[in-house]
């Protein structure tokens, strides 16, 4: 959150207004806590089989999307040159 507080969004900075509240209010240690406490669940590790999971679906994607993609050219190639 820290790293985006210059980012702009139609000429406003409103993560940059949101960590000014949460200094005004004193929250950043709370939010650090809270954002340490998530980092640390069983379901956002990094295992192995996660890992292969997710690159699995990504690669099963891109196979797909290559088979429709030959597959529209072969057929919009009548002349067969």
């Amino acid at each position: 959150l820290f790293n985006f507080k210059d980012a702009e969004i139609l000429g406003e900075k409103p993560i940059l207004a949101i960590i000014q509240t949460m200094e005004k209010e004193g929250m950043v240690n709370d939010f650090l806590l809270w954002s340490g406490q998530n980092n640390q669940k069983a379901m956002y590790a990094s295992e192995f089989s996660r890992v292969l999971n997710n690159w699995g679906c990504l690669c099963l994607i891109g196979l797909v999307s290559v088979l429709v993609a030959v597959i529209a050219l072969k057929l919009i190639d009548r002349d067969k040159r």
